[in-house]
């Protein structure tokens, strides 16, 4: 098979109109040759395991259910990326994502045809900046506004820099928000890291350079992060494709994990400063940057640090 997806149902807030509209909108327009590895916690109601089922029987070989799935998130990312030798594409999506493109993987590949960057992680637009507002698709990086104009903060990053200042209030009216003079890049562009909601990369990168996830909290905190470095540290390059597009429907104004990331956060972060030698976080010191790219010199890493986010570097 051609698409490999690994989604696991384990936040007590899921819901089954979230979990349903995810499946089905994930099959509806993926594109056919595809399964998708749902895991089910053991504290969520049989509910769930009901509906998988239901859809199951809607689009025969189309899911493998791991039901009562007692593991991280990063222990059913580690069995899915097991599973992906027979499969082209390895995609892991949140549980309370919508696809909106149609022919999702075919028209992914079409734009990748005959580039010559050698692709890690790559991501999608997040339509959510359109119904909440503070939505963006991928991760901050050491660009110059990132690290030396407060640009995370201010939510004035990426497709955001265009905004005025105090743009931002939650609840904003859709009509608001969808006036406002978004910046979306026209073409794949180069990205510093995604967001784990919706990410897709092929099945032997995966397996061969990013290879297995740190099992380092009981949701995704800082994978991505983890896995975007890591893709630069090998000399590829992570992408976002604005022209593909998913909802993330978080809950407006926050997350569902906010309870495990507060629990865990501090654990987490100290994790990635043992891997990696720096802490994450959105402002760095000149000198904390002029460390973080003599050790990573030969690699893509410092490759955000001389360009501003919205300076579009188009996949080559």
């Amino acid at each position: 098979m051609s698409t490999l997806i690994g989604m696991m149902v384990g936040s007590r807030q899921s819901t089954i109109t979230l979990v349903r509209n995810s499946l089905r909108t994930i099959l509806d327009r993926i594109g056919d040759d595809v399964m998708i590895a749902v895991a089910i916690a053991p504290y969520l109601p049989k509910d769930f395991l009901h509906l998988v089922a239901d859809i199951e029987r809607m689009y025969p070989g189309k899911i493998l259910t791991f039901p009562l799935y007692e593991g991280s998130w990063a222990q059913f990312a580690n069995l899915v990326i097991d599973m992906s030798m027979d499969f082209k594409w390895t995609i892991f999506s949140h549980d309370d994502v919508q696809l909106i493109s149609d022919d999702f993987i075919p028209v992914m590949e079409g734009m990748l045809d005959q580039k010559r960057d050698t692709l890690g992680w790559i991501s999608f637009l997040d339509w959510d900046y359109l119904r909440s507002g503070w939505a963006p698709s991928i991760r901050e990086g050491f660009h110059i506004d990132a690290v030396r104009e407060n640009a995370w903060s201010r939510k004035k990053i990426h497709n955001y820099h265009n905004l005025p200042e105090n743009w931002y209030s939650p609840g904003m009216p859709k009509e608001c928000l969808q006036s406002l003079p978004w910046d979306i890049p026209e073409k794949p562009i180069r990205c510093h890291a995604p967001f784990s909601h919706l990410i897709a990369i092929k099945s032997d990168t995966l397996r061969t350079v990013i290879r297995k996830c740190e099992n380092w909290s009981p949701v995704s905190l800082m994978v991505d992060e983890d896995w975007g470095l890591t893709a630069l540290k090998n000399g590829l390059f992570n992408i976002w494709i604005p022209q593909l597009a998913y909802c993330h429907m978080r809950t407006l104004g926050g997350t569902r994990a906010s309870p495990l990331i507060q629990q865990y956060g501090k654990f987490v972060h100290n994790q990635f400063r043992s891997k990696w030698g720096f802490m994450h976080k959105c402002i760095y010191t000149p000198s904390e940057l002029k460390d973080i790219r003599r050790r990573f010199s030969r690699t893509n890493i410092p490759w955000s640090m001389d360009r501003r986010s919205y300076e579009w570097d188009y996949v080559q």
